[in-house]
């Protein structure tokens, strides 16, 4: 392998601080306590909407497994093997501790290394294809050792050219994450008038509107009450590993969202993608063709896609309670529009407009 003049191989555990994080007993997650990060957490930004609290922790365990400034946060081990290595960067610090599924990485106060090159270095393709191959584990679970971590060599310029480095891509991610949060507002913006319109029912004109009893409340006398199984299909997506895909720009769409390209597509967009297993239950829209992977269902309905997009945000899905979180279609099917286990009727149900 060849690299830019200047550039040196230096082993990461020489660098920087590498720790995995801490476990706990599930008595310990309380309403309130320390935050902890997990898995589902770490996306291509950091998602609090599952964030756990700890409390009763021993200060030793607190302090073992903060996130500091500087820290470089990944996966380390996961059931979908294309997801160990996903990480995130915190500039500055927090009050987060990260699990033991997770892994930190710091550079010490002398090192030759600076922290948010490190992370770009994570991310890296030259990195990822290193990552993937020394993997070690069952068929369910892939494992990156914190050895296999440390031995890891980052090919690095002198100290000042890292910061150049970082400074011109770091202005590119904060750009990116200003106009995903604008989007995120949008979206916000859009699922509260759908609440309000269909789901509270206070749409313009709803004065004029008689409501008539039914078995998910009160609705409006022109909509009707259906299984949420004749409402829509849930299918499952199909298998296609990262090694497995080919240069396209179809996108691959996994339980947590877009995980790549490919060359070919499974379903013609747009479409609704709902998590099965890792992110289950997650609800993605894709406007374009797309290919979604076994991890996740794909959905086929007679009445309007985005209508019903905003029908399963609406749900809060009961997930199997495992290492790995799951969601199977006759489970999915039970719950109801109104974002709950249905255990009065026969069936899960939903109200849409005849």
């Amino acid at each position: 392998m060849t690299h830019t003049l200047g550039w040196q191989p230096l082993r990461l555990g020489d660098e920087c601080v590498v720790t995995r994080g801490i476990s706990w007993d599930r008595s310990a997650e309380a309403s309130e306590g320390v935050p902890a990060l997990t898995i589902p957490n770490i996306q291509d930004r950091l998602d609090l909407r599952k964030l756990t609290r700890l409390r009763g922790l021993p200060m030793s365990h607190v302090e073992k497994a903060r996130v500091r400034a500087g820290h470089t946060i990944l996966v380390g081990s996961n059931g979908n093997r294309d997801r160990v290595g996903r990480c995130l960067f915190f500039k500055q610090a927090t009050e987060f501790v990260f699990a033991s599924f997770l892994m930190g990485v710091r550079p010490h106060s002398d090192s030759r290394l600076d922290a948010r090159f490190v992370y770009y270095w994570l991310k890296s393709p030259d990195f990822r294809n290193r990552i993937l191959g020394g993997l070690v584990g069952s068929t369910s679970l892939s494992n990156l050792r914190v050895t296999a971590l440390r031995d890891s060599q980052v090919f690095a310029p002198p100290l000042s050219d890292q910061l150049k480095i970082a400074a011109i891509l770091g202005a590119y991610d904060d750009l990116v994450e200003n106009n995903t949060r604008r989007i995120q507002i949008l979206e916000e913006m859009a699922r509260a008038l759908y609440r309000q319109w269909f789901v509270e029912f206070r749409f313009p004109g709803h004065e004029d509107v008689l409501l008539v009893e039914s078995e998910l409340g009160p609705i409006p006398t022109d909509w009707q009450v259906v299984p949420l199984e004749q409402a829509l299909t849930l299918d499952y997506g199909k298998a296609l590993t990262a090694a497995h895909r080919e240069d396209g720009d179809v996108v691959v769409v996994g339980s947590s969202g877009p995980v790549g390209t490919h060359n070919e597509a499974l379903v013609s967009g747009p479409g609704i993608v709902v998590g099965r297993k890792g992110h289950a239950g997650a609800v993605h829209w894709v406007d374009e063709d797309f290919f979604p992977i076994d991890t996740t269902f794909y959905v086929r309905s007679s009445h309007n896609l985005l209508f019903m997009y905003y029908q399963l945000s609406a749900i809060e899905f009961v997930t199997s309670d495992t290492a790995v979180p799951g969601l199977g279609r006759k489970q999915a099917y039970l719950c109801n529009g109104r974002g709950y286990l249905d255990t009065d009727l026969p069936y899960a149900a939903t109200s849409v407009p005849c």
